[in-house]
């Protein structure tokens, strides 16, 4: 009999402990909105979050202060993939990518994951790749520049 009554007194133990955990935790609304930046703070994507934060909390449209976690790794795989397994529901939560996460999304570096897994929201920017040379350089155009080089590599 004592048995039964230190199993029920253990559940209701833990009974309360649940609910009284949910009712300590912030519900999503009350957190606010938060930018993920897959990468340590102050490099480029930390960057695009408190200025994207910044401009939301500016303008009104978000509520209250846009707070900014850093989570590098994989060029961005980590962030993207615990973003997409944990909080693919989280209305308010935004991740700051670029060009280069979709590259590798395309190429299918970040396992399973694909460009379909998150809800694409806007462009802030655009980041456009260059080829420079000399201005006195041989090569004129890209085809002759790869057409140099690969007679220079193979010793023709």
């Amino acid at each position: 009999m004592s048995r039964d009554i230190s199993i029920r007194v253990r559940t209701m133990l833990l009974a309360i402990a649940g609910l009284m955990t949910t009712a300590c935790s912030p519900s999503e609304v009350s957190r606010g909105w938060e930018c993920i930046a897959p990468a340590n703070a102050g490099g480029g994507w930390d960057l695009t979050c408190r200025s994207v934060g910044q401009v939301l909390s500016d303008l009104g449209l978000a509520p209250g202060l846009v707070r900014t976690t850093n989570l590098p790794g994989a060029c961005g795989g980590v962030a993207y993939a615990r973003t997409v397994a944990q909080r693919s529901q989280d209305p308010n939560v935004l991740i700051a990518a670029s060009p280069s996460t979709v590259l590798r999304l395309a190429q299918r570096q970040y396992g399973g994951l694909a460009e379909s897994d998150v809800r694409w929201v806007g462009a802030l920017g655009a980041e456009f790749g260059v080829l420079a040379v000399a201005d006195d350089s041989k090569p004129r155009q890209l085809t002759s520049g790869d057409a140099s080089a690969h007679t220079e590599a193979s010793g023709d």
